[in-house]
């Protein structure tokens, strides 16, 4: 709302916890905006089979090993998480609350690691898609 009688407020309040990466914001009449997000990375294929879920978790494993811990929430957390998530993937009968419980968890843990986030992020489009969850 305006201050001024008669102007329209074109403001946009961003607050609280927000973040925002690669975003383009305009307000106003005729505005236009646009944004690229690069992570730096190409961009990762979401895991199609099984075979393929597990071969991008030793992939992530082996990237967080090597990774700047300090770039990660929870460096430790996010190994033994991505270790697990391969473990229980590759059971006879995988327990699908427990792989959405460790995505989740896995997720938290890489936290602002924008290098490994998109990895992340396909691979929990991978699990949704796979066990139903």
């Amino acid at each position: 709302m305006s201050s001024r009688p008669g102007k329209r407020d074109n403001s946009i309040r961003i607050g609280d916890n927000a973040s925002l990466t690669g975003v383009g914001i305009a307000a106003g009449d005729h505005a236009s905006a646009s944004g690229t997000a690069s992570t730096g990375e190409a961009s990762t294929p979401v895991p199609q089979t099984i075979d393929q879920l597990r071969d991008a978790l030793a992939e992530l494993l082996t990237r967080i090993q090597a990774a700047d811990s300090g770039d990660m929430a929870d460096a430790a957390e996010a190994e033994a998480n991505a270790q697990a998530l391969h473990e229980e993937t590759g059971k006879e009968a995988p327990d699908k609350f427990r792989i959405k419980g460790l995505m989740l968890s896995l997720g938290a843990a890489v936290g602002g690691a924008t290098v490994l986030t998109t990895s992340v992020t396909a691979l929990a489009q991978a699990v949704r898609a796979l066990f139903g969850i």
